[in-house]
């Protein structure tokens, strides 16, 4: 896929595994814009993770169904360049500085 530069960015968790739109990798989201990271997995809770140079940021457990929108350049989602990687039961959003999101399966 080549680079985009969105507004915001929607990652879903299936049972499948990780989609993200608008598609694109790597996808630039500026400051005060937002990442909306849904559970789409049937009958199965999912750990969004969010960790900026090692420290944790965000954390939240999302039910079957539970949608969650961050802001890139809050506490949660401080700006910085990001890795968003996809094991079974959590997704984990790694940052080191910048506002790029790199997605590996």
């Amino acid at each position: 896929m080549p680079p985009v530069t969105a507004p915001n960015v929607t990652i879903t968790k299936t049972d499948r595994g990780m989609t993200h739109a608008p598609p694109g990798n790597p996808v630039t989201i500026p400051n005060g814009g937002t990442i909306t990271i849904c559970n789409r997995r049937r009958r199965r809770n999912t750990r969004v993770r969010v960790t900026m140079d090692d420290e944790e940021t965000f954390s939240q457990l999302l039910r079957p169904g539970d949608c969650v929108t961050l802001t890139v350049g809050s506490p949660q989602v401080p700006d910085g360049q990001y890795s968003v990687v996809d094991p079974p039961s959590i997704l984990k959003i790694i940052g080191i500085r910048g506002s790029t999101f790199t997605f590996k399966k």
